[in-house]
């Protein structure tokens, strides 16, 4: 701070003594050169004068709005822009038990919607989120399903829910029943979304990561998702996992066909053609558009998919 004061000082000085020299050398006749450099200087100096003052000002608050911190003090961290912008949940909000290779969380206690499981607990990698129900699925009455007591996630008004790396194996009922679950982020690990995983959630779309090699009955069953696109790993796809969802109007298959567990056991098919206007298979984009009603939508897929694939959409 005495720095800046007698830098003041000696500006100032400065430019007393040019304003008085450009006063005697006017009244002595000096070229109107050497009179226009003589008031840059002036100019210049005051510019100076000017930094000097509020550098002086700066120094009395502390260098940061009188909190007495400097400027690096106040510095933050960035939020990384991958990394979402929610505290890990305390471990108390959860049920869970130990399995071979972790922990399988069976249920949650918290009032928090915005959750974010954490990677270990007690020391264990958390590799599991399950309801630990019975393995049957909605079917076509929902009515048997809510007779069903299923735990983890299901039915907790849950909105928004990250989920760790560590994670392989989202089990049966582990989401269901949240209307207001609007935002989930499935970790690159996983390999198995189980039945009704995410049953009549908010979801209007979801990552499925190039991984997963399972997809469950019922998994989005009566969920809100817009478009879906089966990532290359899916090895099976179970029956009813998309099914009775109006808003799915496209998926993507990829070339390797999963194995659709459905008409062939008696049951639904994975997916309602009655509901999609466009399935793209191997690079190819059949549309609804361009056919006149479902029955003639119906007629197209049957004559346009390859036979392995019906099975997907038919009974």
């Amino acid at each position: 701070m005495k720095k800046t004061l007698l830098k003041l000082l000696s500006v100032a000085l400065c430019i007393v003594l040019l304003i008085a020299t450009l006063a005697a050398c006017n009244g002595g006749g000096i070229s109107q050169e050497e009179a226009d450099r003589l008031q840059r200087d002036i100019d210049r100096l005051q510019d100076e004068l000017d930094r000097a003052r509020a550098d002086n000002i700066n120094a009395g608050n502390g260098g940061n709005g009188g909190n007495g911190n400097s400027d690096r003090g106040s510095e933050t961290t960035p939020i990384t822009p991958d990394l979402p912008a929610i505290d890990e949940t305390p471990v108390s909000d959860f049920e869970y038990r130990a399995i071979v290779g972790g922990i399988e969380i069976t249920g949650y206690t918290g009032t928090s919607i915005r959750v974010r499981i954490p990677e270990t607990i007690e020391g264990l990698p958390v590799i599991s989120i399950s309801a630990l129900g019975p393995s049957i699925g909605p079917l076509e009455s929902s009515s048997q399903y809510r007779d069903i007591s299923a735990g983890g996630f299901d039915n907790t008004g849950v909105g928004e829910v990250y989920i760790p790396n560590s994670v392989t194996n989202i089990g049966t009922y582990a989401f269901s029943r949240n209307p207001g679950l609007t935002n989930i982020v499935l970790p690159d690990g996983l390999s198995v979304i189980g039945s009704a995983a995410f049953y009549r959630t908010g979801l209007t779309s979801i990552t499925i990561p190039n991984g997963v090699t399972e997809i469950g009955s019922y998994a989005f069953y009566e969920s809100l998702l817009t478009s879906i696109t089966i990532p290359d790993s899916v090895d099976i796809i179970k029956h009813g996992a998309f099914l009775h969802i109006p808003s799915l109007s496209s998926v993507t298959i990829p070339d390797n066909v999963p194995q659709m567990i459905g008409a062939i056991y008696g049951g639904p098919p994975p997916f309602d053609s009655d509901y999609l206007t466009s399935i793209t298979h191997r690079g190819i984009t059949f549309s609804k558009e361009d056919q006149w009603n479902l029955n003639e939508w119906r007629r197209f897929l049957e004559d346009s998919l390859p036979e392995d694939l019906l099975v997907a959409f038919f009974r």
